[in-house]
């Protein structure tokens, strides 16, 4: 019981353990006549007289966990008769069409019925916080709407509203408490919480916010729709106010009507958004049967992602890539937003109707740029649909409208429609590439040259067979290039260049001396070169190993090619004769050098492999071009002989 219960009733300090029928008046005879009713979740209100000067009270009767009886008493107040306004405020919350419009109503009607100088409603979010949907009250005070308070669950919803007694209010948020006495048996007993009692004292977190938003006394009125805490509606003045059982019954009828029309609301919202997700679904599938592409039905028609959350700009940022529609900053500005949308805690939403208070620099976005909200597309940095809103009140405006819960709904639906279409893509580029990828490596796997190929951090990902078959048992514990150097006959050299080309990517062409299979050395041609994906970022590096024997036979085809070369000029040169000085002799001097200068380019320019069939074919042609040179000459030569025969 409160200390001031006994002298309340005249029953002086020795109050507990006695009867409620010690108490005058009727107050034992009318509350007995309620104990057979359930009174857990409504509780029961009385008027009737107690104590011995016969003082009316309003009692309102409710029921612990454990059944046990609360009986609060306050002094009757006078209460006007509002039903008229009621009804009219009911009909305009029915005919509301949106939560937005509701608040509204129920905000400026309330005020005309309670009398208080403010009314706010919120919308309380995930962390506690309250935003403030619509205001009625003074003008001189600050523009509420749009405002996140934070704390207002902790402040406000402490001891939860959810139960017998929803509505409650603070009379002087300065006034002194009263304190409890306790039968001993029920000190600690965590049962007997009275923070669900309509006279409870407010926690120090309710007078802090009470002092923040600048009033004395509050009226608090939970909003609960499906079972969840959705909002508050908050009544506030800067006067001490103790509203009567009549006043607070029509408040909560009002709360209880206003929660139920947000839910129909929210259903019709729901309905709204699946068909909007629906319609770009079906347009994001026909764009990629038609074009391999589903970026097209977003931002074909920006008309049809900006108007379902009135955004005036928007932006996708995925795999590297950056697609605008609409009013949006600069690629600077856009990176500048994605990087502080990277720095925040994960959450699966953010927003901001003013992102000059976020961050300084953004405050150069205004006034087209002035309100964010952003729904991650995947769990990676940097990947996000962002809508955009420019500013409200002109071009000095720095705000814009704040997000409703359809905008939030509705963005949250899209982005995650967004990163479905974002993952089956990656999924079928993955198969893709793992296909690809199995078709390669068996390609390079059964290649007739050795080689390797590493990862950008030198992890060997590949041997070739023929590879392997050089090497042996000594194929198979090699993890990293560096795995080689035990191979290697004279490993300082090679050691320094495989470093040069992991460390500083430089390519390496050299000979290189290999234990091969069974201990046996054999010398290699060696090509090292990394694979570049952009400038400065190496992908890996491919290290091909050519069989050294096959330079004695580019040698042995060179040298066949040298001497049929000579042999044919010394040929032609008897032919022509050592008095022949004509044109015979020049044509072969460019025949000569035009062979040579063909044996150079195939020897410098062409893989080893391939050079002695190269170099024979180019000797064959030779050879066939000095015979015809030759014929030519000893032709010349007939017909020099007979032209003078027939002078004679």
């Amino acid at each position: 019981m409160s200390r001031n219960a006994g002298d309340l009733l005249g029953l002086g300090e020795e109050v507990l353990g006695r009867s409620l029928a010690d108490v005058h008046g009727d107050l034992a005879e009318r509350i007995h006549a309620h104990l057979d009713r359930p009174l857990h979740r409504v509780p029961q209100a009385i008027r009737c007289p107690a104590g011995f000067a016969g003082r009316a009270f309003d009692v309102s009767l409710h029921r612990f966990r454990r059944n046990e009886l609360v009986i609060e008493l306050e002094s009757v107040a006078p209460s006007p008769d509002t039903s008229v306004q009621v009804q009219e405020m009911l009909r305009g919350i029915i005919a509301s069409s949106s939560c937005g419009a509701l608040c509204d109503e129920v905000a400026r009607t309330l005020r005309e019925i309670s009398g208080y100088d403010r009314v706010l409603i919120y919308r309380l979010g995930v962390d506690g916080s309250g935003e403030i949907l619509a205001a009625d009250g003074d003008s001189h005070l600050e523009p509420a709407v749009g405002r996140r308070e934070p704390g207002v669950a902790a402040a406000l919803v402490s001891g939860g509203l959810s139960g017998a007694n929803r509505v409650r209010f603070v009379g002087d948020r300065d006034a002194e408490a009263v304190r409890l006495v306790c039968a001993e048996s029920t000190i600690g007993d965590p049962a007997l919480d009275l923070s669900d009692c309509i006279l409870a004292a407010p926690t120090p977190s309710c007078r802090d916010l009470l002092a923040r938003l600048e009033a004395r006394s509050a009226l608090v009125m939970p909003l609960i729709v499906a079972g969840r805490h959705w909002g508050l509606i908050l009544c506030l003045d800067s006067s001490s106010r103790y509203p009567a059982y009549a006043m607070r019954a029509v408040c909560e009828l009002v709360a209880e009507a206003a929660a139920t029309r947000i839910a129909a609301l929210e259903s019709i919202e729901r309905a709204q958004v699946a068909f909007c997700v629906r319609s770009l679904e079906q347009r994001m599938i026909d764009s990629i049967a038609a074009r391999g592409d589903w970026t097209p039905a977003l931002f074909g028609d920006p008309d049809a992602l900006l108007g379902p959350v009135s955004a005036q700009g928007v932006a996708l940022f995925h795999d590297g890539r950056t697609i605008t529609a609409g009013q949006v900053p600069d690629v600077q500005g856009l990176r500048d937003i994605v990087a502080w949308l990277d720095s925040l805690p994960d959450a699966p939403l953010i927003e901001s109707h003013c992102l000059g208070g976020e961050r300084l620099d953004f405050s150069a976005f205004a006034p087209s740029v002035c309100g964010l909200m952003a729904v991650p597309v995947s769990r990676g940095l940097g990947e996000y649909l962002i809508w955009l809103r420019s500013g409200i009140g002109g071009s000095s405006s720095e705000r814009a409208m704040p997000w409703t819960s359809t905008d939030r709904a509705t963005g949250t639906a899209i982005a995650e429609s967004v990163s479905d279409v974002i993952q089956q893509f990656r999924a079928v580029r993955l198969l893709i590439a793992q296909a690809q990828l199995a078709q390669v490596r068996s390609q390079m796997e059964i290649a007739e040259q050795p080689l390797l190929v590493a990862g950008s951090d030198g992890t060997i990902l590949l041997v070739s067979r023929f590879m392997r078959h050089l090497m042996g048992e000594a194929a198979d514990p090699m993890r990293r290039i560096d795995d080689l150097m035990p191979l290697v006959v004279e490993p300082s050299e090679a050691g320094d260049r495989l470093r040069d080309l992991v460390e500083r990517q430089r390519p390496w062409r050299g000979e290189l001396c290999l234990k091969t299979r069974d201990s046996a050395l054999s010398r290699f041609m060696v090509r090292a070169d990394p694979v570049f994906s952009s400038p400065g970022r190496v992908l890996g590096y491919v290290l091909i190993f050519s069989d050294f024997p096959g330079r004695s036979v580019v040698e042995e085809a060179r040298r066949r090619f040298q001497e049929g070369l000579e042999q044919r000029r010394s040929s032609i040169e008897s032919a022509i004769g050592s008095g022949a000085e004509g044109p015979y002799r020049d044509l072969l001097c460019s025949i000569v050098g035009n062979a040579r200068l063909a044996e150079s380019e195939v020897v410098g320019g062409m893989d080893q492999d391939r050079i002695p069939a190269v170099v024979d074919g180019v000797n064959d042609s030779v050879a066939r071009t000095a015979e015809l040179l030759e014929h030519l000459v000893r032709y010349a030569g007939e017909t020099s002989k007979l032209g003078g025969s027939s002078k004679q």
